[in-house]
């Protein structure tokens, strides 16, 4: 009797695996794509590239970083979308600044991707459905347009905040578990650190959406307010 809940668990963790990996082989493609593409993709590739330069100069905390150039500087922090470009940092240990940025793009790209397959898990708890979703996310314009073409690099890879708040969210409202709150509020803390825009623009009004415009079962409304007040 025992043996049957652990094999259940070891099925549907390996019928996960197996969904993760789809989603990987679809999206392996435009990832190599990108990576080996010549010329580079975005119109502030090399901004990017600038900004993570001017930090690996000086390697210090957000508040003392400065940016030396044009004329006397600025405070580093008035380049307000700086949380990636710490990331891009570290992973220049490792490789050329170039390639460092392109691995980043791909890496947030498929997070987004997993993170989308967790949330639509949650919500239909279906792995099929959930896996075309999130292959169908993978071959969206409208997720690319900011790496490919306009927008910025740190916009696009904050993107990848959106699933995973939206995925705890959720399981804060199924389990009523705080934690799980706690950590929604903190990524989506985060996302502004590495782009404010896509806080403004999806996170807080789907997460609004989500406690205050919905009928929740078993969810007072008041309960939901509290929740919402705790997130922000």
């Amino acid at each position: 009797m025992k043996l049957a809940p652990v094999l259940h668990k070891t099925i549907s963790v390996l019928l996960h695996l197996t969904a993760l990996a789809c989603i990987f082989i679809a999206f392996l493609p435009i990832g190599l794509w990108y990576f080996h593409s010549t010329p580079l993709w975005g119109v502030d590739f090399y901004y990017t590239a600038s900004m993570v330069e001017i930090l690996k100069r000086t390697v210090v905390f957000p508040p003392a970083a400065w940016n030396a150039s044009w004329f006397f500087g600025s405070p580093y922090l008035s380049n307000y979308a700086i949380l990636h470009y710490y990331f891009v940092l570290l992973l220049t240990l490792f490789t050329d600044l170039f390639s460092a940025i392109k691995f980043w793009m791909v890496f947030s790209a498929f997070s987004f991707f997993v993170g989308s397959y967790c949330a639509f898990y949650f919500l239909s708890k279906s792995r099929i459905l959930s896996t075309i979703l999130a292959i169908g996310s993978a071959y969206s314009i409208g997720f690319y347009g900011a790496l490919t073409w306009g927008g910025s690099l740190p916009s696009f890879a904050t993107q990848a905040f959106l699933p995973w708040v939206i995925a705890f969210i959720i399981l804060h409202l199924k389990t009523s578990r705080k934690h799980y709150l706690y950590f929604a509020g903190v990524l989506a803390g985060l996302s502004i650190w590495g782009h404010p825009q896509v806080f403004n623009a999806y996170l807080f009004p789907a997460v609004t959406a989500i406690y205050l415009l919905t009928f929740m079962r078993r969810r007072r409304f008041i309960s939901r307010v509290h929740s919402y007040l705790v997130f922000l």
